[in-house]
């Protein structure tokens, strides 16, 4: 398999957020990891002790682990790449900015990562969003956000949003009932449903604050 093969199938699984902050860190750490893999193999054939032997007398925790280091290598290897290389090279240098590299404490670092790792998950959720909402479901986040907590109608929702694009579009609407466009936010977290009532998420209220951060509050069609 070609290095550009392995980066497809690695984005082909890339479906949740929890996936991403795990490739993060495998390839922020890839060299690492396969150094290590590389000096467990060496002293196992110093020792000249033999891998399957090994095998028949592990625990099966231990057989597992031992499975998944061979996995993880191959995958790492995968991943070898200059464009990979070149953004490892610019988390780091962006980590440095803050001292993660003179920080002593290994639980420090695994935090700043962590957080880092979540910024990237959060930002690549908001980005999905953004490409494919309406302008008219912004202007629902935004009512609703000016609402407080207090929610909406939805029916309210319906005749003062969804109503008036609708007519105005019709090509585009007619297949696209107000459940539906409803259906979005709610999917996206943007929104809750307590009945008829209707309200903003804080997941909601923050994207309302990336979107103008990233100014991202252009005119959008619908």
């Amino acid at each position: 398999m070609t290095t550009f093969q392995g980066i497809i199938e690695v984005l082909k699984i890339i479906i949740s957020p929890s996936e991403v902050i795990i490739i993060f860190f495998i390839i922020l750490f890839r060299k690492q990891l396969s150094k290590l893999i590389e000096q467990l193999s060496e002293v196992i054939k110093n020792r000249r002790i033999e891998v399957a032997d090994v095998v028949k007398i592990l625990p099966p925790q231990e057989k597992t682990s031992m499975n998944v280091s061979s996995s993880l290598d191959k995958f790492i290897s995968n991943l070898d790449s200059a464009i990979i290389d070149k953004y490892e090279d610019l988390i780091k240098n962006e980590l440095k900015k803050y001292g993660w590299e003179n920080e002593t404490e290994p639980q420090k670092k695994i935090e700043a990562l962590l957080r880092y790792s979540a910024a990237i998950s959060l930002k690549f959720d908001f980005d999905r969003i953004a490409f494919s909402i309406y302008g008219s479901q912004i202007n629902i986040l935004n009512f609703l956000n000016s609402k407080q907590t207090q929610g909406e109608d939805v029916n309210i929702l319906k005749s003062s949003f969804y109503d008036s694009v609708a007519t105005a579009y019709p090509n585009v609407f007619a297949k696209y009932t107000f459940e539906q466009y409803m259906n979005f936010l709610v999917s996206f977290s943007l929104v809750q449903l307590k009945g008829n009532q209707c309200f903003i998420t804080d997941f909601g209220r923050e994207f309302l604050k990336y979107i103008v951060a990233a100014g991202l509050t252009g005119q959008r069609p619908y």
